[in-house]
């Protein structure tokens, strides 16, 4: 029996071992009669295996749901009382499984992981403890990274939404940088958000720069900062720069397209180094940062044009992400509109009950150019 082997090439004995210490567990045939009992379920109720096969559930245990299970083809849950050999009751929590072979119910597995119904509601308020403790211990850490969104904000079941999450999941687990392209409004911000929020990093800051909006004359100061007394109008003490801020975090640089080429060659160097000079300073500090970049165009044709490094280029994109853009994604938008109409419902304080079939299929034939804005 040891040397046999089932579907997906598990060992028997694996299978036995499961049997013997996942819980009380019993099967019984289509009859409701039983065909095994495992030890544990032996232990709780004093009656022996040899006792109780053949015998039908509802001979030893009263309320026992498996006759139920197996004539209505649905998972039953009960509270129920174990006759015990010597004539007392065992409380316990049960549920009953119907074993389906195609078409035909053959047998019912019968389970248990609670000796009682107040052992199984203890089990729930513990849980739910724990879940508030998370959910509060989750907003802080919100606050204290500077991360507002969760790859549970992204909002999509369809194929390729899957397969972006799933993208974002491994960026998470990886400590490379990321280059996420993509068309306006595909939501590039929401994902860089989302891949710093599932990697270690996440209790670390999340620094975002929008480089459209930094003169070319003062973008190597807010990158890197400066000493005081470096300029007219420094800042006293001086001022440390956004990869400093973003030390053992996250940078996001967002339209990595708009930054000028002269200041290239110096991101360049921090991502070789991983250091930094501020203004005004001959110290190098070293620096632990990932950084995430985010382009609506395409950098190649940029390199192609000479308005982006090449070797830059290659530093930020170990690892790619494209987001589709909405169009490539019609099966969302019912999902997507429902979530817009709870998000105006709370801000209007009043109930939305939705839109028509018919508007919803006009939303579904759009292309939709600017995507979700």
């Amino acid at each position: 029996m040891c040397g046999g082997y089932i579907m997906l090439n598990v060992p028997i004995k694996c299978i036995d071992l499961i049997l013997e210490q996942a819980g009380v567990i019993a099967i019984t045939d289509k009859y409701a009669r039983y065909i095994f009992v495992n030890k544990m379920w032996q232990k709780h109720t004093g009656i022996s295996e040899d006792y109780a096969i053949g015998k039908n559930t509802h001979d030893i245990i009263e309320g026992s749901r498996a006759i139920a299970a197996i004539k209505s083809r649905k998972v039953l849950t009960a509270d129920i009382f174990i006759k015990k050999k010597d004539g007392t009751n065992l409380p316990g929590v049960m549920t009953y499984y119907p074993i389906l072979d195609d078409e035909d119910v053959v047998g019912c597995f019968i389970y248990s992981s609670f000796e009682s119904m107040e052992q199984a509601m203890a089990f729930s308020e513990k849980l739910e403890s724990i879940t508030a403790e998370y959910e509060f211990l989750k907003g802080e850490m919100r606050k204290r990274s500077g991360a507002k969104y969760f790859i549970d904000d992204i909002i999509g079941e369809s194929d390729a939404m899957k397969m972006l999450k799933e993208q974002i999941y491994l960026a998470g687990a990886s400590n490379s940088n990321v280059l996420i392209e993509g068309e306006t409004g595909t939501g590039k911000e929401l994902v860089a958000h989302s891949v710093h929020s599932c990697s270690l990093r996440n209790i670390f800051p999340f620094v975002k720069v929008n480089c459209s909006a930094i003169p070319s004359n003062l973008m190597e100061s807010e990158f890197f900062g400066y000493e005081e007394g470096t300029f007219t109008g420094a800042k006293k003490g001086g001022k440390k720069g956004k990869f400093e801020i973003a030390h053992l975090g996250s940078i996001f640089l967002d339209e990595i397209n708009q930054m000028d080429l002269t200041i290239q060659p110096k991101l360049l160097r921090v991502l070789q180094e991983k250091e930094i000079e501020r203004i005004g300073s001959s110290e190098s500090l070293p620096i632990d940062t990932r950084v995430i970049t985010a382009s609506n165009v395409s950098l190649r044709e940029m390199i192609k044009r000479n308005e982006f490094r090449n070797d830059l280029y290659y530093r930020l994109n170990i690892i790619n992400i494209v987001i589709p853009p909405l169009r490539n994604r019609r099966e969302d938008i019912p999902l997507l509109v429902d979530h817009l109409i709870d998000k105006i419902s709370d801000k209007m304080g009043r109930e939305i009950e939705g839109i028509s079939s018919k508007a919803l299929e006009y939303l579904k034939q759009r292309d939709w150019p600017g995507n979700i804005r």
